[in-house]
Order: structure tokens, then sequence, then C-alpha cells
């Protein structure tokens, strides 16, 4: 930002020079006209790297779990094997002996996927400043109508300032029912922290 700062500096400087001797009120205009343009293009350009460099942000790597000892069905160990690159990311989730393995785009992009409930469906990725939000949506009888639902499980990832410790929020809900059936049945939150290995 220093660099922008002293480039535009110069050509300021450079632009007053040259029409130092100018008194005219249009030319001081057109002047000030260019300066705002050229002013405004360094903010954008900087506000772009600074929202690129969300991407910097990588979970690669291996956490785990440790899950509470007699209740693995309630809390099981979980083992995460992370791999992220510029535009993706792949989590391989090892659970009480099964592993799926999910590649999501960081762009938003639906993809087919296995839900965490090892349940096929779609699911989606995207940063959102320091949080990595992961989407699954699948299909499911509803046990009392007998009806198709959708639940959507969203993950919220956060990594701890050393990156030493990762957290994992946990959200279900039923997009396809109206609120007050929701809030009736209640909403799944779970916290879970995962210690990169």
């Amino acid at each position: 930002m220093a660099i922008h700062g002293v480039k535009s500096g110069k050509i300021s400087a450079m632009i007053f020079k040259s029409h130092a001797g100018e008194s005219s009120p249009v030319k001081r205009k057109i002047i000030r006209v260019v300066i705002f343009v050229a002013l405004v293009g360094l903010v954008v350009s900087t506000s772009v790297r600074v929202g690129f460099a969300a991407y910097n942000l990588n979970f690669t790597g291996t956490y785990v779990h440790p899950g509470q000892k007699g209740a693995s069905d309630l809390d099981p160990e979980v083992t995460l094997e992370v791999a992220q690159s510029d535009g993706a990311i792949e989590v391989t989730r090892e659970e009480q002996g099964s592993k799926t393995t999910n590649r999501f785009s960081l762009n938003g992009a639906e993809s087919d996927c296995v839900s965490p409930g090892d349940v096929a469906g779609k699911c989606k990725a995207r940063l959102k400043g320091k949080t990595l939000i992961l989407e699954y949506v699948v299909l499911s009888n509803d046990q009392t109508t007998g009806a198709t639902v959708h639940i959507r499980t969203t993950e919220e990832w956060q990594l701890s300032g050393d990156s030493k410790t990762l957290t994992i929020k946990l959200h279900v809900d039923f997009p396809d029912r109206a609120a007050s059936a929701v809030d009736s049945e209640g909403r799944s939150l779970e916290v879970d922290k995962y210690t990169r290995q």
C-alpha cells in the first residue's frame, strides 16, 4: 500500500508540475478529476487484494476430534484430512472406520458429495472472512408424513490464532419447512474442537 502511495504522490507531483504555470479553472478541474480517478483506482485495487488475501487462509492439515469415551455413538472420534488449493478444498472424514472424501470449489459452486451421515447429496463451500463455510443438502423422508424433505447441514470452520485448533460449528435445519415448524422442533447446533496434528 505504501508503494501505491509513493506512486500516486509522484503522479500528482508530475501533473501539478507540468501545469504549474497554468491557471485555467477548467484545467484545474481536469487535474482534480484525474487525481481523484487515480486515487479511486488505487483504493479499488487494494480492496481486491485484501479480498483475495482471505484465500491465503489455509486449512490444509490433519485434525483429530477425540470424541467422548463411552459415548462413541453420540460423540465419536473423528479425523479430518484437509487439502486446500487456490480454488478448492478436499476433506476426507474418517469416523468409526468409515471414510468419505468430498471436494468443494471455493467459489460457491454446487457439486455432488456425501454428507457426514454418509448420505449422497449436494454441497458447496465459501470463505467468509476467516471462516470456511461448508454446506451439505440431502433428501430424506419425513418420519411423520412420509414426504420427501431437504436436510441442510452447515459447518462453520475457524482456526485459532496459532492454527493449532480447528473449531467447527454445526447447524442442521430443514429449508422446506416454515420457520415456526423448524423452531418448534428445534435446530441442531453443535460445536466440536479438533487438534491439528
